[in-house]
């Protein structure tokens, strides 16, 4: 007589979805984990460098270019305190007054005019959240590389 084969179990048992449960969020990489944290921490040049960094390392070439010139020269969008899901704001350096508060978040004209459009009110464009604004300027920077003739961080002195 044949002896029966039984199976091996590891006492782990399957997670198996219920009715009503939620589907699992795709795993964080650790670019977005580094955004979400300079998200919390928009004045962080150290946590800005090492995102930089990252995107080096992961073929974004453009991204990483960008933040570095954010940090020589100390940009990041107004969040007006330490509420990041409060509204953020870029504002159009050669449109406004010298030494009119926050000089962080002005950007030069030539990468300010590729921003995508948030609520445009008269010399500065508003987002719904200091991620959006950090995003803004990401793809503005790209576009305005693309478009320009001289593609070099330098066009964007401010």
């Amino acid at each position: 007589m044949a002896k029966k084969r039984t199976k091996k179990t590891t006492g782990i048992k399957p997670v198996v979805p219920t009715k009503g449960s939620k589907p699992l969020a795709p795993a964080k990489t650790a670019g977005d984990q580094l955004f979400d944290e300079l998200v919390q921490n928009p004045n962080d040049w150290k946590l800005r460098s090492i995102l930089a960094d990252w995107c080096e390392d992961n073929q974004r070439p453009d991204d990483a270019l960008c933040l570095r010139w954010m940090i020589t020269n100390k940009k990041r969008p107004y969040h007006g305190g330490v509420d990041t899901d409060a509204k953020a704001t870029w504002f159009n350096a050669n449109k406004i007054s010298q030494g009119l508060g926050d000089t962080e978040s002005d950007l030069p004209e030539p990468l300010f005019v590729h921003l995508s459009v948030g609520k445009v009110v008269a010399n500065h464009i508003s987002y719904d959240s200091v991620r959006a604004a950090e995003e803004a300027i990401l793809a503005a920077w790209k576009k305005a590389l693309e478009l320009t003739d001289n593609a070099s961080p330098n066009h964007f002195v401010p």
